[in-house]
Formats: structure tokens, sequence, C-alpha cells
């Protein structure tokens, strides 16, 4: 049955690692991950076959996901936090990938793979903190939000990062080449937001007037779908299309009948995701790199929740918001396996470090959790006292 019976196993062993995670009272997330290691390659018993393809499926939950959080995060939304969007999440992004480098340089790793190293721990995962925050019921409270933003624009920052840092690693840095794919990266997200604006309400009115459900339906998936690979043809994520894509759509009358038609597949694919992310997980490489993995981990971990809580608070945040999307956000994000992957393609980035690398995002990941716990733990200590 190839990839159906991969799909079969998946969903089983998510059903055993949910329930195993409710009962340790942890989030469903964390059932998920533990479901990808039961069936991933390096546990023995039953694997999933078709990974790739798998992985693929994955890609479309982080869109699905962003997409539903473009539904309830409007364009006015983006313009109240501009400041956050588009100094103080660039000026994170700079500083945490200047700090991964040297705290990879000092844990060992030769210069060239402790550049691409310290790019792709700078970013967050908005995979995991979208669905703690969900879990929390807090995804639509000011904190949320805020935590948004900064998620939102640090995958703009992906881009960049795709185009700077192969050059750093070379021996001639061509900055002609540069400065042409981030004019066109900007003028494609302009001619995107203004063509959306005009064309999407009339769209849906469209095929709202037809009274079919399965249209809307099909109408809602190809806008997501369609302006996420219209994005990745121009470099960008596909996954930040189908954000912009709920974004626009937001604008609409037709919000949350969109909501309403994508949350089912949202979650399917989601636990898909963070299966997937579980069977990276290579159990004996963790064991014999364990003295190495801990202390880096934490120590990225503590330098980007440093980091991120400190900008934000700079740009006006209150203490408590900044201590709590400081902690939440300081896990490494799903693109360190993009990122990673494209150094070990181009032969910059070893396979030793990228083994490291995701061992460090995935132990990131799993306690972002007990991170966002402790956080509001803090603050409300600190609220008690004053």
């Amino acid at each position: 049955m190839g990839i159906a019976t991969d799909l079969i196993y998946i969903i089983l062993a998510a059903l055993v690692g949910g329930m195993v995670a409710h009962t340790l009272r942890q989030p469903l997330i964390f059932g998920y991950i533990l479901a990808g290691v039961m069936v991933g390659p390096y546990t023995g018993g039953v694997t999933v076959q078709q990974v790739d393809d798998i992985k693929m499926l994955a890609e479309i939950g982080i869109a699905l996901l962003l997409f539903a959080i473009g539904l309830e995060f409007s364009l006015s939304d983006l313009r109240r936090l501009a400041k956050i969007s588009f100094i103080a999440t660039p000026l994170q992004v700079v500083i945490c990938a200047l700090g991964g480098y040297l705290v990879a340089f000092a844990f060992g790793m030769p210069p060239q793979d402790a550049i691409w190293f310290g790019s792709a721990v700078s970013l967050s995962s908005t995979m995991v903190v979208v669905k703690v925050l969900e879990a929390r019921k807090t995804l639509d409270s000011s904190i949320g939000r805020l935590g948004v933003a900064v998620l939102v624009a640090q995958d703009l920052a992906v881009v960049p990062i795709m185009l700077i840092v192969p050059q750093l690693t070379q021996e001639s840095i061509g900055l002609e080449p540069l400065a042409v794919a981030l004019g066109k990266s900007a003028l494609f997200l302009a001619l995107i937001l203004v063509a959306g604006n005009r064309f999407l309400p009339r769209f849906f009115r469209f095929i709202a007037r037809r009274d079919s459900k399965e249209l809307l339906f099909l109408a809602t998936l190809g806008v997501a779908f369609g302006t996420g690979a219209a994005f990745h043809e121009m470099g960008f994520s596909f996954a930040l299309g189908a954000f912009v894509a709920g974004m626009l759509l937001s604008e609409t009358d037709f919000r949350q009948q969109a909501h309403s038609d994508v949350s089912g597949l949202r979650d399917l694919f989601a636990l898909i995701f963070f299966a997937s992310v579980g069977m990276l997980f290579d159990p004996q490489f963790f064991a014999a790199h364990a003295s190495t993995i801990v202390p880096l981990a934490a120590t990225i971990v503590a330098l980007k929740a440093v980091v991120i809580g400190a900008v934000v608070l700079m740009f006006g945040s209150a203490p408590g918001a900044a201590v709590s999307v400081g902690a939440g956000l300081s896990q490494v994000g799903e693109f360190a396996f993009v990122i990673g992957g494209a150094g070990v393609a181009l032969g910059h980035f070893s396979g030793e470090s990228f083994s490291l690398l995701l061992s460090v995002t995935l132990l990131s990941m799993a306690v972002t959790p007990m991170l966002f716990a402790v956080a509001n733990y803090v603050v409300r200590r600190a609220k008690a006292a004053e």
C-alpha cells in the first residue's frame, strides 16, 4: 500500500503517543514526536518506508497551520507590530546567528560549519510555538500575537539567510546577485499584497454565488496552496506564501468559513509534521554525543531566550511579555533542517555537524512546553511580589 501504510502506522503510533503525553500532562505534540521516534528508521520494529513523501506531507502541515494563523492575523495587526516584525526581529536573527556561530566554534566546530550552524539556530519553530500556544489557549492573547509577529518575520528572514550564508562560506562573495535576488523578492511580495487585496474578495464572492460548499473549500485550498507555490518559485518558503494568503483572506467576509474548512486538515497534517520530526531522532547518535548535545542545546536555548526577550523589551513590550516570548521562542525551528541540508548539499557543512544540529533542534523543541510553563511561573511570581 506504500504511503497509505505509512500513514496508518503514523496515526496509530500518534494515538499511543498522544495517550502517553496526555497521561503525563504534556501537550499532544510531545506524543506526536514520540510517535515519529517509534516508527522512525533508527528504532527498529515497524518502520515508515516512504520517509521523503512523509516530509512533503509535513510541509503541507506547516503551510495549513500558517494559513490558519494568517486568517486570524490581519494586515492591521502586521502594521501595528511593524517595529517588532521589521526592525526588532531582523536584529534578533543577526545577533542569534552571530551568537550561535561563537557557541558552535567554542564547542569545536570548524569556522565554516559554525557559520551554517549559527544561521540555522537563529530561527524559531512556528509549528511548535503555535501548537503550544493553542494548547495553553493563549494564541489570541497579546503575547500570542506578539510571538506570531516575531515568527512570521523570522520566516521572511529565511530568504536572505539562504542567499547570504552560501556566499559567506565561499572564497569570493558576489554582492550583485544577492542584491538582485533580494530586490526581486521584495517586488514580488509587494505585488502579491496589492493583487490579493483587489482580487481575492471578488473571487470568493464569485465562488459563493455558486452556492457550493465543495467549491468554496476547493477555492480556499487553491488560494492557500497556489500562493504558497508562487512564493516557493520566488525563493520564499511555501508556508510563508500560505500565511500571506490567509492574511489577505482575513480581510474578506469568508474568513470564518475558510478557517472551518481547513481546521481538520490542519490538525491531521500537523500530526504528520511532528511525527516526521521524531523520525529524524537517532537514539544511538544522541547517546554517543550526549555530553556535547545537551550543553550545546542548553547554551543555544539560553542565548536565544535572552536575546529575543531583550530585543522585544527594547522595542516597547512589557517585561512579562518579553520573558514569555523570549522563553517560548528559544527553541530551534524547523527551517534549521532546510538551512543545514542546503549546507550539506553544497559541501559547506559536514555530516557530523548536521547531525548535531538535528539533535539540538529536536531537544530544544521537546522542552518548549516546559519553557513556556517556567516563564509563566516566573511572570506570576514577579507580579505577586510587586
